[in-house]
């Protein structure tokens, strides 16, 4: 399989002799240098876009468990003027929870060497809950290929590239957090991909799957799944060398500082930070999008949570950290050996089990 344009070489970590990014800093800030104050005019004047609209387009994605805060951070990140991070796609291949077959499955079986633009746009349909065709003319780009299609990856990465320079950017990120349990696929499909790991307490995540309709109630169950996940993220990370194109960014560390998360990102992604992706009204609600009930995700969401997005505030909610503590459903002191363990290695407090509400 051809690696498609969209690659990128990986890099390490801090690579000697590289230029500092370019950094946009806040309208307060004294210390700006003559190329930033002129990158922040550009973003006012929504004039900062794309440096080559038909370039070659960088491709990453967002990866976690679930309920893990990838959401809010794909929020920020598409409010950059070059990243574009649309909601969910989910059509790259089935997931492990039964949820039908995808595009990957759809190759192996040979269903691309018959299909027509019309079937590759009726798969997508069923595949994708969200509006995808309000926020990129899918139907219009498949149209333009040559049938039949036989390369995936060439598929995927030419799909993704025409979704960021469709609205003028030349980054695109999937947020779709479950691809992160098959990242050999996701390997072979986009070879070269950058991954943004997103970690939050598994005890907080393990809470917010049980108020979840589609996933258990069980606390005990929820934890365990959350270990599971995180390990086979590791795990598939280091068997296919993945190393410097992987970034771990803890939900906490973003509700807590961030800019300097933010800044990490976009040094990650070799992008000039962006003061824009602080200002919460440039958001994108991606449940206007959801073909579903509305009502369903603000179902997920607690009274407090609401409450601070209709005001207005600031980019993060805070009281989302740390949810666990006034959970009385399940003993938290009992927490399993193997998910504390985990627990400590990503700098989680292992505290006591019930904390009841005042």
């Amino acid at each position: 399989m051809n690696v498609p344009a969209t690659a990128r070489p990986s890099r390490t970590t801090e690579p000697h002799g590289r230029q500092p990014a370019l950094r946009v800093v806040s309208p307060s800030s004294t210390s700006a240098s003559a190329p930033e104050v002129a990158w922040s005019l550009l973003q006012r004047l929504g004039l900062a876009r794309s440096p080559a609209a038909d370039g070659p387009v960088q491709t990453g994605f967002i990866i976690g468990t679930g309920r893990c805060g990838t959401t809010l951070l794909a929020q920020m990140l598409n409010a950059h003027p070059r990243i574009c991070v649309p909601h969910e796609l989910q059509i790259l291949f089935e997931e492990q929870t039964g949820n039908g077959p995808r595009l990957w499955e759809a190759f192996e079986r040979g269903d691309h060497l018959r299909w027509s633009a019309r079937d590759f746009s009726a798969a997508i349909r069923r595949w994708c809950p969200y509006r995808l065709h309000r926020w990129f003319s899918y139907e219009g780009f498949l149209r333009r290929q040559t049938y039949p299609i036989v390369d995936p990856g060439r598929l995927v990465g030419d799909l993704y590239a025409a979704i960021a320079r469709s609205v003028g950017k030349d980054t695109f990120l999937e947020q779709t957090p479950w691809y992160g349990q098959r990242l050999d696929i996701v390997e072979r499909l986009v070879p070269g991909a950058r991954y943004i790991h997103m970690v939050r307490d598994g005890r907080d995540v393990a809470v917010s799957f049980a108020r979840t309709p589609w996933w258990s109630d069980d606390v005990g169950h929820n934890l365990q799944r959350w270990h599971d996940e995180v390990r086979a993220i590791q795990r598939a990370a280091a068997a296919l060398r993945i190393g410097s194109r992987l970034l771990t960014v803890r939900y906490e560390d973003v509700v807590d500082d961030p800019e300097g998360q933010l800044r990490r990102v976009s040094d990650f992604l070799d992008l000039p930070f962006a003061a824009s992706m602080l200002d919460a009204r440039r958001f994108t609600r991606y449940e206007r999008f959801y073909r579903g009930s509305r009502a369903g995700f603000r179902g997920l969401s607690s009274a407090a949570f609401l409450r601070w997005r209709s005001s207005g505030g600031g980019p993060t909610f805070t009281s989302s950290v740390g949810a666990w503590r006034r959970c009385e459903d399940f003993d938290f002191a009992q927490t399993p050996p193997l998910v504390a363990r985990l627990l400590g290695e990503f700098g989680y407090e292992r505290a006591a089990g019930r904390v009841r509400a005042a």
